[in-house]
């Protein structure tokens, strides 16, 4: 089901008013707690962090991480990988952003691309020149759980399936070619889609 949906302009991050959005989410299933929170890389943002951090919210969260240049170096210093299956290994360090006040569990995981070459994930770019960094794809995440590395990384494959739950409203309701000829047209006509999409789920 969807639990919420807002229209905004193409030009829009997707952070930007996160609070809001979030705040009113969580008035819908009323009566029910939010375990966690599982979140693409355009939510990796400090004030997300602090925010879900903060005394008044204090809600679990995994972030996919975007592989800037610091996360990069420090990944591939790395030397403890855990081996999860063939061609899968697993680490986890903490790592300290210079606009961050306290350093993050960094969850990494690596796939050999020999034998997964459809494996999700970026090479290093930083380190093109090293054949054996360069044979893998790598994913990060940031996470506040204090369960095992391995157990944060199946939680987060769990996301994937919502993607097509995002997917079915975009392509098999036709969300995606709805324009009208202004904002609140738009809007009207993909909140009602969105309402069908849930009495059809129900």
């Amino acid at each position: 089901m969807v639990a919420n949906f807002w229209l905004r302009s193409g030009d829009s991050h997707a952070s930007n008013n996160f609070k809001a959005f979030l705040e009113e989410t969580l008035l819908f299933p009323k009566g029910k707690e939010t375990g966690l929170l599982r979140l693409d890389s355009g939510f990796y943002s400090k004030d997300i962090f602090e925010y879900l951090e903060s005394e008044d919210r204090k809600t679990d969260y995994i972030t996919a991480v975007p592989m800037y240049a610091g996360i990069q170096r420090k990944t591939a210093t790395q030397r403890s990988w855990l081996c999860m299956d063939k061609g899968i290994e697993i680490t986890e360090f903490e790592y300290q952003a210079q606009e961050w006040t306290n350093p993050r569990r960094m969850i990494a995981v690596r796939q050999k691309t020999m034998s997964r070459p459809q494996a999700p994930g970026k090479q290093l770019s930083l380190f093109e020149d090293d054949m054996e960094i360069n044979g893998y794809r790598y994913t990060c995440y940031v996470t506040t759980l204090k369960l095992s590395a391995a157990d944060v990384w199946r939680l987060c494959r769990r996301r994937a399936n919502c993607e097509n739950r995002i997917k079915e409203p975009k392509y098999d309701y036709g969300l995606d070619r709805m324009n009208q000829a202004d904002f609140d047209g738009t809007e009207s006509a993909l909140l009602l889609m969105t309402v069908a999409y849930n009495f059809l789920s129900l």
